[in-house]
């Protein structure tokens, strides 16, 4: 079996030494101009090797993203369905679908309403009309749509044919409660710097810790606008991405932004919104109740106190569910250690490597959006290999 071996230190502090050593550039800090309205500005032509489709819902066509490489056509590896988080849309993983669909697997990222190039709730019905589980059935649309799809193959693919499940932040959320309440069901799960599982309510907590300007701001300037946190360049860098990632790119990234949220989506899921055995339990690829949780390490909402926590209660449920037999032991052991003893775990929030069937690992330096950071093709890389390793179970 591969062995899985953190940076040396060495290389570690000379990879973020090149990573500060860029020209020095004046620091961009643009105050966005809150919108109230939907935005109708017409897709663009998607990157080569992507296409764009549209899922038909009863309240609107939600964007589709997909890789159309032939790479991933004859294949037996799964798809990837990739869910964004607040504020994101099918565009945030451009970079890791072009990473995986070279590998051989079909990649499609939803956005839903309100974000990226899907439909657009007014301004009130969004915010206040729109609740998690709504959005929560916008993601299952998206995985039904696919696996339907897939169903044409005519090669069977690993996992049982499902795509694997990807949600990252508020997404992850997203993608536990539609399993939990049975709209769709996914071969695996990765929770990408995701909501946890015992809600976000320690993640505000962390936002406000470092933006003690959050809240007074949000009231007192910005009329209770959802985008308010994230209103200037500077405050988006610091809450989704590391240092050193280069604040035009930021500027950059913050066009891709939608211009509002729902309000219900965080408020919905700040407590225990799932229950875990009925989120493993539909997953049904690999043996069943296959997770990966994957974390960044300066992260400053989804800490790694968090994430180490959401990757044990995963772990502690999932082995239950083996000694009563509602999954079958593994015929091969995959579990495995990515850092010596315990040490991992007091440096990194919880064991990294793969534990009673369920994985956590750790992306050093990145921020919170792993899939956009510096980072991200090391994000990239453990993620794959937690996908070759789930064939051998």
């Amino acid at each position: 079996m591969q062995s899985f071996k953190r940076l040396p230190p060495k290389l570690g502090s000379q990879v973020r030494t090149f990573a500060t050593e860029r020209p020095i550039a004046p620091l961009i800090d643009r105050k966005w101009k809150l919108e109230w309205s939907p935005r109708t500005t017409p897709a663009p032509k998607p990157p080569t090797g992507f296409a764009r489709d549209y899922i038909e819902t009863p309240d609107g066509g939600l964007e589709l993203l997909k890789t159309t490489s032939k790479a991933s056509t004859d294949t037996e590896k799964p798809p990837l369905f990739f869910q964004h988080g607040g504020f994101g849309s099918a565009d945030v993983y451009i970079p890791w679908m072009e990473y995986f669909s070279k590998r051989g697997y079909p990649c499609y990222a939803l956005s839903i309403r309100g974000h990226g190039y899907s439909w657009g709730p007014s301004y009130f019905k969004m915010v206040f009309g729109t609740t998690a589980t709504i959005l929560a059935k916008d993601v299952a649309a998206g995985v039904r749509h696919v696996t339907e799809f897939h169903k044409k193959d005519s090669v069977k693919r690993r996992g049982g044919g499902l795509p694997v499940l990807l949600g990252h932040s508020n997404g992850g959320g997203l993608s536990q409660m539609l399993l939990d309440r049975g709209y769709a069901k996914a071969s695996a799960l990765v929770i990408l710097a995701g909501t946890p599982n015992f809600g976000g309510w320690g993640v505000y907590k962390n936002w406000g810790t470092f933006d003690p300007w959050f809240l007074p701001r949000m009231y007192f300037r910005d009329f209770f606008h959802p985008r308010s946190p994230l209103s200037k360049t500077s405050l988006v860098h610091r809450a989704f991405f590391c240092d050193e990632f280069p604040r035009e790119e930021v500027a950059e990234f913050e066009k891709t932004m939608s211009p509002y949220l729902s309000y219900w989506w965080p408020i919905q899921i700040m407590g225990r919104f799932v229950k875990t055995e009925n989120v493993l339990s539909n997953l049904t690829g690999w043996g069943g109740g296959r997770v990966f949780v994957l974390a960044a390490e300066r992260d400053r909402l989804m800490s790694l106190k968090l994430m180490g926590r959401v990757a044990d209660e995963y772990r502690q449920k999932r082995e239950a569910m083996v000694r009563s037999g509602l999954f079958a032991k593994d015929d091969k052991n995959i579990d495995q250690s990515w850092t010596p003893g315990e040490a991992g775990r007091s440096s990194f929030g919880g064991l990294e490597g793969i534990q009673d069937g369920v994985g956590y690992r750790v992306v050093e330096g990145a921020g919170h959006h792993l899939q956009n950071d510096l980072q991200r093709n090391t994000g990239a890389k453990y993620l794959e290999q937690w996908l070759e390793i789930l064939n051998k179970a």
